[in-house]
């Protein structure tokens, strides 16, 4: 029982650290995009898979 507990924290461990890896990489993505010159939302939004509102707060 021990060992399929640790087994399921190991597991969420490593898809936490998947996930905070995608949300950063989507915010260097975004960096380079405006960094660019791409400013609208719309496209910024699509590329990173991210909601618009999110985009908004980031870019101003």
């Amino acid at each position: 029982m021990m060992m399929h507990n640790l087994e399921r924290t190991l597991d969420e461990m490593v898809d936490k650290a998947r996930l905070e890896g995608k949300e950063e990489g989507k915010l260097e993505l975004i960096k380079k995009l405006v960094a660019l010159g791409v400013r609208d939302v719309e496209i910024l939004s699509k590329a990173s898979d991210l909601p618009a509102e999110e985009i908004q707060k980031l870019i101003h």
